[in-house]
């Protein structure tokens, strides 16, 4: 499980990464003059984050982990529940390029940057509550 975490934390990076690039056009209150490379963030991070690698998670790694260690299904649960959210602002975000609800897809993109960096930090607080040497049997099904 530890290296499967550590390769899904690298999706992380890579998303966070794009994510702070999202962010710093809010801050800088530059998405309309970028617009193209706005839609293009989001058509990456629906295809990367919301379809593969969210399916990594929650195909293989969370059901693993909570037969392995049952107390993290709350928080995994939660963890879950959350990857439904980025959608509709992924959706809200993409109406950047067609101008038509500027105010929500500027709302949608400052909420997006919030939820995935929220989200980021919780997995990976969740996850370091993981034992580091966990059974091999666990570990060859990652």
């Amino acid at each position: 499980m530890r290296v499967a975490t550590m390769l899904l934390s690298y999706d992380h990076g890579i998303i966070q990464q794009v994510v702070d690039v999202l962010g710093e056009a809010v801050k800088r209150q530059t998405v309309d003059k970028y617009a193209k490379q706005v839609i293009e963030i989001v058509e990456f991070l629906s295809r990367f984050m919301d379809k593969f690698h969210h399916g990594k998670e929650e195909q293989f790694l969370f059901p693993l982990a909570i037969t392995s260690f049952s107390s993290l299904k709350p928080e995994i649960e939660k963890l879950i529940s959350e990857h439904q959210y980025p959608e509709s602002f992924l959706i809200g975000a993409s109406n950047i390029e067609t101008r038509k609800d500027i105010n929500n897809a500027h709302e949608s993109i400052y909420l997006l940057v919030e939820h995935i960096t929220a989200h980021i930090d919780k997995r990976r607080r969740t996850f370091t509550t993981c034992p580091k040497n966990l059974p091999m049997k666990y570990k060859t099904k990652i």
